[in-house]
């Protein structure tokens, strides 16, 4: 491992040299690896996700789920910076370059959805329908903004739920007291 990282270093990969400069993994031990091994199989059997049933499998699953999610994220960062390198060598400003460089990044994601689940996640993170009419003039009645995120948040109806109760209530009160006003008239008490 340390003549690989040297290697690395000496051809200049640093990132390589760093994902080879990294800690022993943890060692299950025959027992737990056996478990974890039986544990995977029936996961991938059953088509679920593959969950660890020991603590040292536990650890030892994090371990390489991070250093899956390292090497995937280091990937998108050299496509980023080759994007980047390229729109600032065909003459883009750093904004155009900087936007070439976020499609590449994200190149690999966009390509797994199909177009119409993009829009459909758009759509819902908008807070309306597909095929509802776009509004977007300032304070044009609940679907502004601010309207959408109160919906979204639930906040409106509770404050409604709660301005109907105190409504309520002042019902009540107002009853309560014409009904106690008429008590008093008719047993003569009115002053």
């Amino acid at each position: 491992m340390e003549a690989q990282r040297e290697e690395a270093l000496s051809l200049g990969d640093t990132l390589k040299a760093e994902e080879l400069d990294c800690e022993p993994e943890l060692k299950l031990g025959p027992a737990a690896n056996a478990i974890e091994r039986r544990e995977q199989l029936a996961a991938e059997a059953e088509g679920r996700e593959y969950e660890p049933l020991t603590q040292r499998g536990a650890r030892v699953h994090a371990v390489r789920q991070a250093k899956v999610m390292f090497a995937e994220m280091r990937e998108r960062l050299e496509l980023a910076r080759d994007a980047w390198a390229e729109a600032r060598e065909e003459g883009q400003g750093h904004v155009s370059a900087g936007l070439a460089a976020l499609r590449a990044a994200a190149g690999r994601q966009a390509k797994q959805l199909d177009q119409d689940e993009i829009k459909e996640r758009l759509a819902r993170i908008a807070g309306r329908e597909q095929n509802e009419a776009h509004d977007h003039g300032p304070g044009r009645g609940s679907r502004d903004i601010r309207g959408r995120l109160a919906d979204v948040l639930g906040r409106e109806k509770a404050v409604e739920r709660e301005r109907e109760t105190v409504r309520q209530k002042e019902r009540e009160q107002e009853i309560d007291e014409e009904r106690r006003r008429q008590r008093e008239r008719d047993l003569g008490w009115e002053l």
